[in-house]
């Protein structure tokens, strides 16, 4: 549990999580007022509010509250996972008051948050023992925030991607008796480089990594499943037809 200052900026940041409770119906009134839509994660956030960040050994949860001048400024949501050496962002909301706020070279307050979440993976890494994680994933609903993204370093991943939703809302984990009657949507993710200015987005251990983080480590979906044999399939087509591109 921490809670920490930018230096120069007027902005603290506290990670609501391992019992860090004093900052929580804050978060989520933040995350309700910009996230109406994903309200049925708000038992999930609450839990891992309350639960040490390391308590699933796969993952490492951040959940942070931002605050600009003592009021709430916005939050995010993303994880490390130490396995696959990689990480991903789940929710990422800034109040419409605070989003042009210019902090040193970030024009913009998600992008300096983008910035921020991939520095503290590097350091669980580091905590760990572990190299540093190659990149931070993130799973893009509305194609406007891809060209805002691009901006700030996002590269999309060729990878046939379905997200699980369950009626009436995502479960996370998914729970095993209900994975046959999950709905799965397509969905486009991409990657946020953080130990090298340059990465190769069709390398095809990076683009697997990227989907079994999410699908098996956090949705909990059975690696056996229909949606991640697909995945994992069309890295392979896409990395044979490159091949045959180049030999050809």
């Amino acid at each position: 549990m921490i809670a920490f200052h930018i230096p120069g900026e007027n902005i603290t940041v506290h990670d609501i999580t391992g019992g860090n409770t004093q900052h929580l119906e804050d978060m989520l009134g933040v995350f309700k007022q910009l996230l109406p839509d994903y309200e049925f994660s708000i038992p999930t956030l609450i839990k891992n509010a309350k639960r040490p960040a390391n308590f699933n050994p796969r993952l490492v949860e951040h959940q942070w509250y931002f605050e600009v001048d003592g009021k709430p400024a916005g939050m995010t949501v993303f994880k490390y996972v130490p396995p696959r050496d990689i990480g991903f962002g789940l929710y990422l909301g800034i109040l419409p008051e605070f989003r042009k706020l210019v902090f040193g070279q970030y024009s913009r307050f998600s992008e300096m948050v983008i910035a921020a979440t991939r520095v503290q993976m590097q350091i669980d890494a580091l905590e760990m023992g572990r190299q540093l994680p190659v990149a931070y994933v993130a799973e893009v609903a509305e194609p406007r925030l891809v060209q805002r993204y691009q901006q700030y370093g996002f590269v999309e991943l060729a990878l046939d991607y379905h997200e699980p939703l369950l009626p009436g809302g995502r479960l996370t984990p998914v729970p095993l008796d209900k994975i046959e009657k999950t709905e799965f949507h397509r969905l486009q993710i991409g990657l946020f480089p953080i130990a090298h200015d340059h990465i190769n987005p069709n390398d095809p251990t990076l683009l697997a990594n990227a989907a079994l983080a999410l699908l098996v480590d956090h949705y909990n979906v059975p690696e056996s499943h229909w949606s991640v044999r697909r995945a994992l399939d069309s890295i392979n087509a896409n990395h044979q037809g490159k091949g045959d591109e180049h030999h050809g």
